[in-house]
């Protein structure tokens, strides 16, 4: 019996001693881990929202009823403001201003002689009061000497009163005769202005600089319809923002446009006007903030379309030259009701990690603007929870390159 104690102590302590090594080498088996390496560039805040393309479009009609008698426009043209777009016939009213234009042409010619002659007319019955006077005075003298008639003295007196009379006549029928031309001129010059203001109506003109829309009605038919100009230079995109973008958006930014119809080659914008009040999607949903954006690209208004559908990118923060990791390497933890965050840092040498403290500056969709690291270190892809400083790691082993 005592031999077999012996042997079984030496087997109990070699037995003892594998499983102690197994324990230890399990404990010492490194995690394998993916890192990704921290980088300083530029670093840019974008958000984006859907769109669409809208413009200032004047609807433009005849005023009047009439026969179009050409189309100078088609759609599609661009037009300077100013240009005529369609006319109108206008044989009769073109009549009409002619004669009116004639008879005021007469009248006013009409109104120069009656001038003239009253002027003359008085002129004579001046120059007769003026000796009338002059030899009433005279007898007037006479008489008192002794050398004159009364009788004499009398019918100059007379004459006086009736030359006075006939001045008094002709300037009431010279007023007269003037306040009738004058109505005729003011009632043919309101002719003439009607005529003009019908030819003018007769054309329809671009209000502003743009390019033609649609074109309704035909040449040889009744004015009816309306010819759409887009206005040069209105484009703008109406873009609506989730609540949670909104935040940094401010006018003046720039932004990038892609056209559903054309998203390989998106417009330079910037942002003009920015909602006062967000909209809210349905009962319950998120709100949203519309934002107006302003084309700055010179290839707008030959690719984008008024009712365009868009995706508008906004960059709402430029750092120049920052420190840099993917957004899945970053721990978000929160101690004693504060946020902090963190990153897992790998030891090359000695392929252990230890976790460092970092102060992110901001985010965007794939990475994080941090201070507290720097730039060439590797710091781990999405760490596990259970990670503690010092754990040993290992990377995966890189593949084989396939041959030709």
């Amino acid at each position: 019996m005592k031999w077999a104690l012996w042997i079984g102590i030496p087997v109990l302590l070699l037995a003892a001693l594998i499983v102690h090594g197994v324990i230890k080498s399990k404990q010492k088996q490194p995690l394998d881990v993916t890192v990704s390496d921290v980088t300083q560039a530029d670093f840019e805040r974008v958000v984006s929202g859907s769109g669409t393309v809208e413009a200032r479009i004047y609807t433009l009609t005849f005023t009047r009823v009439g026969r179009v008698e050409h189309i100078d426009v088609k759609e599609g043209d661009r037009v300077p403001a100013g240009a005529v777009l369609a006319e109108l016939s206008t044989t009769r009213e073109q009549e009409d201003l002619q004669a009116a234009q004639d008879h005021l042409t007469a009248l006013q010619a009409s109104a120069r002689t009656q001038t003239d002659e009253a002027r003359a007319n008085r002129q004579k019955v001046e120059i007769q009061l003026t000796e009338t006077r002059h030899k009433l005075a005279l007898t007037r003298q006479l008489l008192a000497a002794g050398a004159a008639a009364s009788d004499d003295a009398d019918s100059l007196a007379r004459q006086e009163r009736s030359l006075l009379a006939d001045l008094r006549a002709q300037d009431a029928g010279t007023r007269s005769h003037r306040e009738d031309l004058d109505a005729q001129i003011a009632s043919t010059q309101a002719e003439i202005r009607g005529g003009e203001r019908a030819m003018k109506e007769s054309r329809l003109t671009a209000p502003v600089d743009g390019r033609i829309a649609t074109v309704d009605f035909r040449a040889g038919e009744t004015a009816q319809g309306a010819i759409k100009l887009v206005e040069a230079h209105s484009l703008r995109v109406k873009a609506r923002m989730a609540e949670a973008d909104a935040v940094g958006l401010a006018v003046g930014q720039s932004a990038s446009v892609e056209l559903d119809a054309d998203p390989d080659h998106p417009l330079h914008a910037t942002v003009e006007r920015l909602g006062v009040v967000a909209d809210v999607q349905g009962t319950g949903g998120s709100a949203v903030l519309p934002v107006t954006l302003r084309f700055d690209d010179p290839k707008a208004d030959d690719v984008a379309r008024h009712g365009y559908s868009v995706t508008a990118r906004i960059t709402t923060q430029t750092l120049a030259h920052v420190i840099q990791v993917p957004l899945e390497c970053l721990i978000d933890e929160e101690q004693a009701g504060a946020k902090t965050h963190a990153v897992w840092v790998l030891d090359k040498k000695a392929m252990t990690i230890m976790k460092k403290p970092v102060t992110v500056l901001s985010r965007n969709l794939t990475r994080a603007a941090v201070s507290g690291v720097t730039a060439g270190m590797s710091v781990l892809s999405l760490p596990a929870d259970t990670l503690k400083n010092g754990d040993l790691v290992r990377l995966p082993k890189p593949k084989p390159e396939k041959g030709p």
